[in-house]
């Protein structure tokens, strides 16, 4: 267990692009004195570099160096101050001395970028990472980290607990240097809640990693409202123990003790209690403790009521500005940059600003509402009395109060222009409605949507016209009277006679006249009143010939011409087309009715042949009575077709069955019953065990694909083909969802590691192993088997992308699911297949991904990147081995398989177990937990971002069941 530190400050910055901050060198300075403080940080100096203004190589190296070679016990620190950048994607960059840019844009390669700093950190085995960033955006550096953690009890006492904490002066998208002190306010407050002991919030005389940012946070924000450190702690980061606090002046002390017990401006009935324990323990009498008590309330009174006024004073000036700029209209982009810069030079907090802008919103839109008012009022008024003006603005003088002269005149004028305007468009939308009820009435919709379009034309509201239309209205409506009444008498003229006659025109024009209708506005009636009557008479003659037709064939079918003979003298009047379009019809529908009996014949018949057979005659004496109507013809095709099927079938039931036939040898099914449905490959005898084989079963049998559909069925997975054996439980729809598993014979073996092993951890204690036989997938499962559950089930599909971009589907193994989501797609396809499906169990992993060896992997004492996807940029054991590094998964089954077909056992993607991770083991490894138990699950196999030591058969690591990250997978197990 040991302490190191890397210090950077960067305060020039000779580029022309970044300001120099000077304040940078200092803080590292004060930094570094107050970690190899013998009292405080008590890190070994020798520990700590610190370095000033750095070259990029020589930073980044020197940040490397800080994370290579660390024991998983250490404590790893690494602390910057200086100018952070974003580039044009939103990737941070911390600057070095040789940052600069080209036309506004970073030169990547003169930074360090914060994703490389994420790597040395990823690959250091320290399991306790404090990072601290006093730099702009610093909050966008902990996207993307994962946090490894193997929980050592007798560690945490001294060093508290396990993982990383980021510690960073701002947010992702706020500045951290906004004026020069001797230190930078962030950088300050860490400091001295070090040195004084203030940021001890529990009093135990141990700062640690969440006290110190809780305390800095909070002073930075009362200095700078605007500024919003954060802090991201990864697994139990927060407990870290940095620092002790100094011994110093009992007195100073309890007064701090005192501000931070404090609640606004009094000590509560805990804090008191809290307060007295704490001033036996550092002996101080009652009434020296209750002087400096009323001390620091008296300071800490005047100090908020001083603020406060600060604080008004701000926000007046902030919103006397803001008046003037909305009054003017909504800000432009411009604006808006001028106002958030003054918001921060006048220390006005975001939600200060967000509430003092709805405030003058709000005042803006009321005075907008009152003018909105009054304006309506006044022209309506204006309406009434036109066109007496100064009647209108007599009767809207209370709505006036409160309005400027400049507004009362402006309204005013705009209101009687409108006044007038309203009265002239009044007179033009009753012309226009007076010639539209002329041209027809009921208004067609044509003439409707004009009217509306000229009332809108004219601003008129619906009341506005009311009157108009109800005038008019009157008008159309009696003159609407006068053409029904015409039309109800021309109606029963022509139902009498059609056409009219020349009798009856001249007594319909008589009533025209007394009417007084235009022949403009009967015409439309004659023609629609006329050709109705002539549409009538000529139905009325297709109704009665078609009735004629009917009972015609009835008497004469088949003989449809001999009907249409009788029928022609019935048909005058009609055209060719009109008797074609009535016999049609009627014709199919007899042929359908004849054709429905001959069915029906056809069904009595083949019932009767079933119980006289073979007596033909008997059967067609007991259907003669059915066959009254039906052709002879028609009869005899339905017999002979029936009695040529019964003795056919006849024939076939003699014949010896299918059984009893002699087969060839070819097409003879193995006799031997084995126990998997599945392409069963044994294992070779185990150096350390000597597993048996499974009891065989006693119902599928297993036969060669295409000799017989009975009992195989061809099942394509992936880009394979094989046999399963079907024993009729299963529908073969049900089949084809199976995946493709490797049968492993039971057997025991040493699990864990040796101790000579290189790069083993400390959870790998080996010990001797038992596991029954079981079946293990082949391959891990695939986006397009697991897309199939997501689908049938309404679960979201997962993401096929890590760290941000899209690796495709298909056949590349599942990721970006958690522990739970695997679980749920075995109990699925347990229940699709009737197979119970689940994870192996963290001994059967190991057992089966060793296929019998006791070497670091399958595959010997080393591995490459041609046997498994991992980063091949670094070596295991000096074997030579360096390969490719893919950085990203490869479709399943795209590698060699181990000794016992199973492809990806090593790297591609960390698989999920079904197993508690124990980092003792205590049994949890052979056994299955429930869903709903608390813990890590453990997680097997390594993946294609790490390097070889972690695809090793003994490496183990952990997550939580509700974590999906992007490097875990799984593959299914199931029992014999």
């Amino acid at each position: 267990m040991n302490k190191f530190a890397l210090l950077i400050g960067v305060s020039d910055y000779p580029s022309e692009d970044l300001t120099p901050l000077p304040a940078a060198v200092r803080d590292a300075a004060a930094m570094r004195g107050v970690l190899i403080h013998k009292e405080m940080g008590q890190f070994p100096e020798s520990n700590v570099t610190l370095l000033e203004n750095p070259a990029r190589v020589e930073m980044e190296t020197a940040i490397q160096t800080l994370f290579s070679g660390r024991y998983k016990d250490d404590l790893v620190l690494l602390f910057f101050s200086g100018h952070g950048i974003k580039d044009d994607t939103g990737q941070l960059y911390l600057a070095t001395q040789e940052t600069r840019k080209i036309n506004g844009e970073l030169v990547r390669p003169t930074a360090v970028a914060a994703r490389d700093v994420h790597d040395y950190m990823q690959r250091s085995r320290s399991r306790r990472q404090v990072v601290i960033l006093d730099s702009c955006f610093s909050g966008a550096f902990p996207k993307g980290l994962t946090v490894r953690d193997d929980g050592k009890v007798d560690i945490r006492e001294q060093l508290g607990g396990e993982g990383r904490a980021i510690l960073t002066a701002s947010g992702s998208t706020q500045y951290a240097f906004e004026d020069q002190q001797e230190l930078s306010v962030y950088t300050r407050f860490l400091v001295r809640g070090i040195e004084t002991g203030e940021a001890d919030e529990d009093g135990n005389d141990i700062i640690t990693i969440g006290e110190l940012h809780d305390y800095a946070c909070k002073k930075v924000q009362e200095e700078r409202p605007t500024m919003r450190p954060e802090i991201h702690p990864g697994q139990e980061g927060y407990t870290i123990r940095l620092a002790r606090v100094p011994i110093g002046d009992p007195r100073e002390k309890y007064a701090k003790k005192v501000e931070q017990i404090m609640d606004q401006d009094r000590i509560s009935i805990i804090g008191r209690g809290i307060l007295d324990v704490f001033r036996d323990k550092i002996g101080l009498d009652a009434a020296t403790a209750e002087a400096l008590e009323a001390e620091v309330l008296e300071q800490y009174r005047g100090k908020i009521e001083k603020e406060r006024q600060e604080h008004e004073a701000k926000r007046d000036r902030y919103r006397q500005t803001l008046e003037k700029t909305l009054g003017q209209g909504d800000p432009t982009d411009t604006q808006r940059a001028e106002l958030r810069h003054l918001q921060q030079v006048l220390d006005v907090s975001e939600q200060d600003a967000r509430e003092i802008e709805l405030e003058v919103r709000r005042g803006i839109e009321a005075y907008r509402e009152k003018l909105r008012d009054y304006e309506s009022v006044l022209l309506t008024a204006l309406k009434q009395t036109w066109p007496d003006a100064d009647a209108a603005r007599d009767r809207c003088s209370r709505k006036a109060e409160g309005i400027t002269p400049q507004d009362l005149a402006r309204i005013g004028k705009q209101a009687v222009q409108q006044a007038a305007t309203h009265h002239e468009n009044l007179r033009h939308y009753e012309q226009a409605f007076r010639d539209a009820a002329r041209e027809q009435y009921p208004l067609a919709d044509g003439q409707r949507a004009q009217l509306q379009a000229r009332q809108q034309e004219f601003g008129l509201s619906d009341t506005d016209i009311d009157a108009i239309q109800e005038k008019i209205g009157r008008e159309i409506q009696n003159h609407g009277e006068k053409l029904q009444q015409y039309e109800q008498v021309l109606s029963q003229v022509c139902q009498k006679e059609s056409p009219l006659s020349d009798k009856s025109r001249r007594e319909i024009s008589v009533l025209q006249a007394q009417l007084e209708l235009t022949d403009k506005e009967i015409e439309p009636i004659h023609t629609r009143v006329e050709a109705q009557c002539a549409r009538e008479a000529h139905e009325q003659r297709l109704h009665e010939y078609e009735s004629i037709f009917r009972a015609a064939l009835t008497e004469t079918w088949p003989d449809v011409e001999k009907a249409r003979g009788q029928c022609r003298q019935q048909a005058q009047g009609l055209t060719d087309v009109d008797i074609t379009a009535v016999e049609k019809p009627v014709v199919a529908k007899a042929k359908a009715a004849y054709e429905q009996r001959l069915r029906e014949y056809e069904s009595i018949f083949r019932a009767a042949l079933a119980q006289t057979w073979p007596d033909v005659d008997k059967a067609k004496k007991q259907c003669q009575q059915e066959s009254q109507g039906l052709a002879d013809s028609d009869i005899a095709t339905v017999e002979q077709t029936a009695i040529a099927e019964r003795e056919a079938h006849s024939k076939a039931s003699e014949a010896p069955p299918a059984d009893k036939q002699p087969a060839s040898a070819e097409d003879t099914p193995e006799q031997e019953p084995i126990e998997e449905p599945e392409v069963t490959i044994q294992p070779p005898p185990s150096p350390v065990s000597s597993p048996v084989a499974p009891e065989k079963s006693k119902k599928g049998k297993s036969i060669r694909v295409g000799i017989s559909a009975i009992a195989a069925l061809v099942v394509a997975v992936g880009v394979g083909v094989f046999t399963y054996v079907w024993d009729g439980s299963q529908a073969p729809e049900m089949v084809s969802m199976a995946p493709e598993m490797v049968s492993i014979r039971g057997g025991c073996f040493q699990m864990g590691s040796p101790d000579s092993e290189e790069l083993r951890d400390d959870d790998e204690r080996r010990h001797r192993v038992c596991v029954e036989g079981f079946a293990l997938g082949k391959t891990e499962v695939t986006f397009a088997e697991y897309d199939r559950f997501a689908k049938a089930t309404g679960r979201g599909l997962p993401a096929d992308e890590g760290w941000g971009w899209g690796w495709g589907r298909g056949k590349r193994p599942v990721i970006n699911v958690s522990w739970h989501d695997a679980t749920a797609y075995a109990e699925w396809l347990s229940g699709q297949t009737g197979k119970q499906y689940r994870l192996p169990t963290e001994a059967e992993w190991e057992y089966a991904a060793r296929a019998g060896t006791t070497t670091p992997f399958s595959t010997g004492e080393c591995i490459s990147t041609s046997q498994a996807n991992y980063d091949g940029n670094y070596d295991y054991a000096n074997c030579g081995a360096k390969g490719v590094y893919r950085e990203k998964t490869v479709p399943a089954g795209s590698l060699p398989a181990n000794p016992w077909g199973l492809h990806e056992i090593h790297g591609n993607v960390w698989e999920w177990t079904c197993s508690l991770y124990k980092e003792n083991y205590d049994g949890s490894e052979k056994r299955c937990t429930s869903k709903g138990s608390d813990g890590s699950r453990a997680l097997r196999g390594g993946s294609w971002f790490n390097g070889p030591w972690w695809l090793r058969s003994a490496n183990r690591d952990r997550g939580l069941p509700n974590g999906a990250p992007d490097l875990i997978g799984f593959r299914l197990a199931r029992d014999f």
